[in-house]
């Protein structure tokens, strides 16, 4: 399903476009080839844009779908956009890095979902987490037996 923009963000596309936030906020499409072949770069509208709206548009939508996220998603744009390891999040944010890695993977998870714009952040991760540890205990309950 794509956005009002036009965006259909995957979890893969919208690590990608997290790499590369910073050249996209700029107006720039870091690497022309590998958007189009994963179908986020669009063309000029027909209105003639310049040619920075398109990628800034892009970082537009990326900043709001972390945004929504909260400190997850602070810790999802600080390891993917500025590199900060995981060991060094953890430290900062009081937490395990395996807790760390497990709510940035939720937060990109969020991003890349079309339900986030009808469902909050918090009651979508409480979802998730529900639906994991349902999984869990699924799984568990199979090698018992």
């Amino acid at each position: 399903m794509a956005d009002q923009d036009g965006w259909v963000l995957s979890y893969a596309r919208v690590v990608s476009c997290l790499r590369d936030i910073i050249l996209l906020r700029e107006g720039q499409w870091p690497d022309a080839a590998a958007f189009e072949q994963m179908g986020i770069m669009k063309k000029r509208a027909a209105r003639h844009d310049a040619y920075f709206v398109n990628p800034c548009n892009l970082a537009a939508e990326i900043d709001a779908r972390i945004e929504r996220c909260g400190r997850d998603g602070l810790m999802a744009e600080n390891y993917y956009s500025y590199r900060v390891s995981i060991r060094r999040l953890g430290f900062c944010f009081h937490l395990a890095p395996e807790l760390v890695r497990r709510v940035i993977d939720l937060a990109i998870k969020y991003c890349a979902d079309t339900e986030r714009k009808r469902t909050p952040y918090k009651i979508w991760k409480f979802r998730e987490e529900k639906a994991e540890e349902k999984a869990r205990l699924k799984l568990q309950k199979r090698i018992k037996t």
